[in-house]
C-alpha cells in the first residue's frame, strides 16, 4: 500500500511539474508574503499575463519610476487587456517591505489590488535566486537603499518570458504589444 501511495504521489508531483513550460519562472519553488498577509507561491500566478518588476517600496529614485512606467503601460491596453493582466510588484527589501508596509504603499499609490500584488520573502536566497533568473541585479547601500537595475518584464499566463525592458528610455512598446498578443 505505502509502494502504492509513493507512485501515486509521484505521478502526481510529475503531472504537476509538466503543467509549466521549463523556462517558466513560475518553477521557482518558495513561498511569498503579499500585501495582504497571504502565503503565496510564484506557481499561484499561473492563469494571466502578468506585468513583473522587482522594486522596494521606500526607495525614492528608480522604483517609483518603474511603478509609474507600468501603470502608462495600462493605461495604453484596452479595458479588457488591462483587466485581464495582473501586476506583480516583488520587493528585494523584506526587512522594511512587511506585509503593512505594502498594503500601505499600495493603498497610498492607489494600486488596484485586486490586479497588483505586492510580495516579498523573507529569505535573502530566495529572492536571490528569482533576481538571478531573472538577470536582475541589486546591491545594499548604507542606510536602506540599494543600487539595482532597472526593468519590468511580461510574462504568459504559465510564467515564460515574452518581453521586457531594461532601461526607463527604452519604448514601452514592445511590452504593450506583447501583452496585446497574450490576451486571453
Amino acid at each position: 500500500m505505502k509502494v502504492f501511495l509513493l507512485c501515486a504521489l509521484f505521478f502526481h508531483l510529475s503531472l504537476q511539474a509538466k503543467d509549466l513550460p521549463g523556462d517558466s519562472l513560475y518553477q521557482i519553488e518558495s513561498k511569498w508574503s503579499t500585501q495582504d498577509g497571504r502565503e503565496i507561491e510564484l506557481k499561484d500566478l499561473q492563469g494571466k499575463p502578468t506585468i513583473l518588476a522587482m522594486v522596494y517600496f521606500s526607495c525614492k529614485y528608480v522604483c517609483p519610476i518603474i511603478i509609474s512606467s507600468i501603470q502608462n503601460l495600462e493605461s495604453k491596453l484596452t479595458k479588457k487587456n488591462r483587466n485581464q493582466t495582473q501586476v506583480v510588484l516583488i520587493s528585494f527589501d523584506p526587512e522594511k517591505d512587511t506585509p503593512e508596509a505594502m498594503a500601505a504603499y499600495a493603498l497610498k499609490a492607489k494600486l488596484d489590488t485586486k490586479r497588483w500584488i505586492l510580495m516579498t520573502n523573507k529569505k535573502e536566497d530566495k529572492i536571490r535566486e528569482l533576481a538571478a533568473a531573472l538577470s536582475f541585479k541589486y546591491e545594499k547601500k548604507g542606510e536602506g537603499d540599494y543600487t539595482h537595475s532597472f526593468m519590468i518584464f511580461i510574462l504568459d499566463k504559465d510564467g515564460v518570458i515574452k518581453a521586457k525592458i531594461d532601461s526607463a528610455s527604452q519604448d514601452k512598446a514592445v511590452l504593450v504589444d506583447a501583452l496585446n498578443k497574450l490576451s486571453l
